[in-house]
């Protein structure tokens, strides 16, 4: 049975390419959604799937870089 979850990204992850990693991983693993900018520097991310698959999903696009080199830094899903 499809499920639709919306989570909130804090961290480094406007300006580094975060949603266009996030279309990446959710484009792989069957998820239907999508991604934008809050104007409070978080990313909601909206997404529809099988239940399964949506439990997955947010260690996924838990990205942690090197924060030194202004690349992505998720500090919470």
């Amino acid at each position: 049975m499809k499920r639709r979850a919306t989570s909130i990204v804090r961290g480094r992850v406007q300006g580094v390419g975060y949603r266009d990693r996030v279309l990446e991983k959710a484009l792989e693993l069957g998820i239907a959604g999508f991604v934008e900018n809050e104007p409070d520097g978080s990313v909601k991310v909206v997404c529809e799937a099988e239940e399964g698959v949506l439990q997955k999903f947010p260690s996924s696009i838990e990205i942690k870089h090197e924060p030194d080199k202004g690349i992505i830094l998720v500090k919470s899903v």
